[in-house]
């Protein structure tokens, strides 16, 4: 059994884990909070194409950042709820990032519109400092967006047509 004082210490911890971090329950209330909560100087942009598209279908997007970071790129669903870490991914992993204009996906995988009609975001996040893949990537299963560090973000639309 752990002592009243370890158990103080592994709260304390948690705490200071947390701040700092941008956190909150899904859909646009998860992105609002994200971009509310960007604190770096970087400068980013997010867009993709097309604007409008067939649920199943292929996007493809342009992220533009003034600063080098790591790029983790979120598919917010049409019903509001569902949070999806589309980048990196178990295909391409490679998420540092120059400053410039970076296309996705690039070869080997796809970004595809998720449905059901209506209309669903992505949001871009380009972290100073490399987050914990497999932590963000649980977080966002739960519908939330997490990110340590600072940090700019960006978000665009897409709407999503029945196929």
């Amino acid at each position: 059994m752990r002592s009243r004082s370890a158990l103080a210490v592994a709260a304390l911890s948690g705490a200071l884990l947390l701040a700092g971090c941008a956190t909150t329950a899904g859909g646009l209330g998860t992105a609002d909070s994200v971009l509310r909560g960007a604190t770096a100087t970087n400068s980013v942009s997010l867009s993709l194409t097309p604007g409008e598209v067939k649920t199943g279908e292929q996007l493809w997007a342009e992220v533009s950042t003034t600063d080098a970071g790591y790029l983790y790129v979120y598919q917010l669903g049409t019903d509001g709820k569902s949070v999806g870490l589309v980048f990196p991914n178990a295909i391409d992993a490679a998420n540092y990032l120059a400053p410039g204009r970076h296309k996705l996906p690039r070869p080997g995988w796809r970004m595809t519109a998720r449905g059901p009609a209506g209309v669903g975001y992505f949001v871009a996040v380009v972290a100073a400092r490399q987050q914990d893949l497999l932590a963000i990537d649980a977080r966002a299963r739960q519908g939330l967006i997490e990110i340590e560090g600072p940090y700019a973000a960006a978000m665009s639309p897409v709407r999503e047509l029945a196929p």
